[in-house]
């Protein structure tokens, strides 16, 4: 028999469990798992939609909840795209979403990012902060993958040239940078 004491126990090991199963992986990347937006995920698909994409996967680097992964997977559903996230829980729910509702074109990676490359990537979407920023740069660079793009919501990329600049419908006027590399 479950006692008041212990199901006050239970639910408080479960909530640690939960915030340390998020903190940890924070700490470790430098980078929460923040969802994107609905306004935001719509302006990265308009602006990728405007555009004359190159031949190949689109990568979600740091793909957190899997809201614009989804996104842009059933706007290019002739496109491979994969999230890449290394906070677990995150890509627990998003691996567990997509299998339950799809699009078939989508899948997710647990792991970090950094230690991967993006040598198959016609396109790479970031909401990640600047500790990571100047990481996604080097593995750019180093992918030479010719006329790739790559998308940053919020945050700037450093050293890169702006190929063009959107600016997202919500509270925030969240700018999307994009860039041809």
């Amino acid at each position: 028999m479950i006692t008041e004491d212990l199901a006050i126990w239970l639910g408080l090991g479960f909530a640690g469990l939960l915030i340390l199963l998020i903190v940890v992986p924070t700490l470790w990347t430098g980078a929460p798992p923040t969802p994107s937006g609905r306004a935001v995920r719509a302006c990265v698909a308009d602006a990728l939609r405007d555009l004359d994409l190159p031949e190949g996967g689109i990568v979600d680097l740091g793909s957190g909840w899997g809201g614009m992964a989804r996104k842009l997977a059933r706007t290019f559903p002739d496109r491979k795209v994969t999230g890449i996230e290394a906070s677990f829980l995150p890509w627990l729910v998003s691996a567990a979403v997509q299998r339950l509702v799809g699009p078939g074109n989508l899948r997710f990676r647990y792991g970090d990012f950094r230690k991967g490359t993006l040598d198959d990537a016609a396109v790479t979407v970031c909401y990640l902060g600047p500790s990571l920023s100047g990481d996604v740069v080097t593995m750019l660079r180093k992918a030479g993958t010719p006329g790739c793009l790559a998308v940053s919501c919020f945050f700037a990329l450093p050293g890169l040239v702006q190929a063009d600049q959107r600016t997202a419908r919500d509270l925030y006027r969240t700018p999307v940078y994009i860039y041809r590399v």
